[in-house]
């Protein structure tokens, strides 16, 4: 096991220098999933509660590939579930370097940024979402053609869950505002460790509150730790008046105030902008220039860069958010001790209000966190999330808890789904392609040569490649309707096409109402109104 590790700590960083220490730290870990794994006689849920600089991500692929070494498994396939999409490219990188290692062994990716969906079948690694997850054990992704005829493949999902090591990443990102899909995930993982299944979950602030949740047979593996310390200068004042200094990461709660901060920052130096509301290949071009060294620049955020960002900034900047998620941003910069400065919000907005009242009520009074020391991080975590505010969470899902609760009740191997609702978070999001008229007229062009040409797929391919590139996703909750009348007022101002091409009306001008909206549009933009993000249109409550 330690060869392996060494191997893949040297590849993924592209130099000879490991820190032997936290070797050691992570082979006793990776040896343990290992071993615990292999000697269970039916199924087992393992926790790993590792701190953010940990190196988790070889821990958790090192069980996996030893098997192929050591030639005795505990399972043939792995699949890897991320919370997010931006966590999946980067684990697509690191996935790729790990099996150069091993021979034989492919990697695969299903989830909503793929072409292609894969329905969770065709390599020995998969990366994928919770939802993509979450809806193949729930028999509600299959191929379907009209309004009839459907595959009918709805139980091989389960079945290859069930006898698979199945991770879930980042697991505190499954929380929602509504505690729904803590509770909906804990049911789902449950069944599958009581059919035989093999479960790894994995986070670095996850509150006891939903560990409890999983009441199947479990194991926490004991909690590493890394010295790493964060020096708090809590500030009451807002964000707005914060220095733009070189080599910080300011992380905002709302894209319109990092939109707002960006603006401001821009010259100063070298000020780069990342959030959820824009284009795919604008965040990859983020990426690549982080790639290339943080110690000229300064990176304005919101949640996007909560996870999967890890870069060698030397300060974080950010507004007050709940304690998970102030610590993940902290968690971002490397450097063992970290100089954090906390600033106030007039609005509590997206987050829950007494959630962060009492985060800001606790941090205030602290000079230090030690996010490196998993006791203390835990012990700060759970008195923010005690248990009357994941009641009072949880009371705003409990209807969509409900309707899913019975949907599980009535799911059976080898028949079709009940006829009834099941969600997994209280939200759902459609993709916006957004394209100028250029872009737009450009795209008319290809799809016409696609219906003359007899290389229909190879022009559809490369159709819905250049889409992906122009995608965001939009998330709507249905716990209320706000995000989803800044939508609506958006389509009612602009050309919207339908943006599925294997249908008829493809290319062809639609007009949503809210009820019928489709889960993928191509929005007209111009390149003014396209700035540094897709721009929505606010609305009044009255509206």
């Amino acid at each position: 096991m330690i060869e392996l590790l060494k191997k893949m700590i040297i590849e993924w960083s592209h130099s000879p220098k490991i820190d032997e220490e936290r070797l050691k730290e992570q082979v006793q870990f990776a040896g343990e999933i290992y071993n615990k794994f292999s000697s269970a006689k039916g199924g087992l849920l393992l926790v790993l509660n590792a701190p953010t600089g940990f190196g988790k991500t070889e821990v958790i692929f090192a069980p996996y590939l030893y098997q192929f070494i050591r030639g005795e498994w505990f399972d043939s396939r792995m699949y890897l579930v991320e919370p997010v999409h931006a966590l999946l490219r980067q684990m697509k990188r690191r996935a790729g370097t790990y099996t150069k290692l091993v021979k034989g062994i492919t990697v695969g990716c299903d989830h909503g940024e793929v072409i292609k969906p894969t329905f969770l079948y065709t390599a020995n690694i998969t990366l994928t979402t919770i939802d993509a997850m979450a809806y193949g054990f729930l028999a509600k992704r299959v191929i379907t053609w009209g309004k009839e005829y459907k595959t009918g493949r709805y139980s091989m999902p389960a079945g290859l869950l069930m006898n698979s090591y199945l991770v879930l990443d980042e697991a505190h990102l499954i929380q929602d505002q509504a505690f729904l899909a803590p509770r909906i995930v804990s049911k789902i993982v449950c069944s599958i460790v009581n059919s035989g299944g093999t479960v790894l979950l994995s986070s670095a602030t996850l509150p006891s509150a939903f560990l409890k949740l999983f009441s199947c047979e479990k194991v926490e593996l004991t909690k590493p730790k890394v010295d790493k310390v964060a020096k708090i200068d809590f500030k009451k004042e807002t964000i707005d008046n914060t220095e733009c200094e070189e080599g910080s990461i300011i992380f905002v709660n709302t894209i319109e105030r990092a939109r707002k901060i960006f603006e401001k920052c821009e010259s100063k130096g070298k000020a780069l902008l990342l959030h959820s509301l824009m284009k795919k290949e604008d965040k990859d071009k983020v990426i690549e220039e982080l790639d290339e060294g943080v110690e000229d620049k300064i990176l304005i955020t919101t949640q996007t860069a909560e996870v999967g960002i890890d870069y060698k900034f030397k300060k974080v900047i950010t507004e007050i958010s709940p304690i998970d998620s102030l610590i993940q941003r902290i968690g971002r910069v490397r450097e063992k001790e970290i100089d954090v400065e906390i600033f106030n919000v007039k609005n509590p907005l997206p987050y829950d209000e007494d959630v962060m009242n009492r985060t800001s009520n606790i941090v205030s009074k602290l000079n230090t966190i030690k996010i490196g020391d998993m006791d203390e991080v835990q012990q700060l975590i759970d008195e923010v999330y005690d248990n009357l505010i994941i009641n009072k969470l949880s009371s705003l899902g409990e209807s969509f808890y409900i309707s899913s609760a019975e949907y599980l009740n009535e799911l059976h191997l080898y028949s079709y789904p009940p006829e009834r609702d099941v969600y997994l978070r209280p939200s759902y999001y459609v993709t916006l392609y957004l394209l100028t008229n250029k872009e737009f007229e450009e795209l008319q062009e290809e799809f016409e040569k696609m219906l003359k040409s007899k290389k229909y797929e190879e022009l559809s391919k490369e159709i819905n490649e250049f889409l992906l590139r122009k995608s965001t996703k939009y998330s709507i909750s249905l716990v209320n309707n706000y995000n989803e009348k800044r939508l609506e007022k958006l389509i009612s101002n602009t050309k919207v096409y339908n943006a599925n091409i294997f249908s008829k009306n493809f290319l062809k001008e639609v007009k949503p109402n809210m009820s019928g909206l489709p889960s993928e549009m191509i929005v007209i933009i111009n390149e003014n109104y396209y700035s540094n993000g897709l721009i929505l249109p606010e609305v009044k409550e009255d509206e």
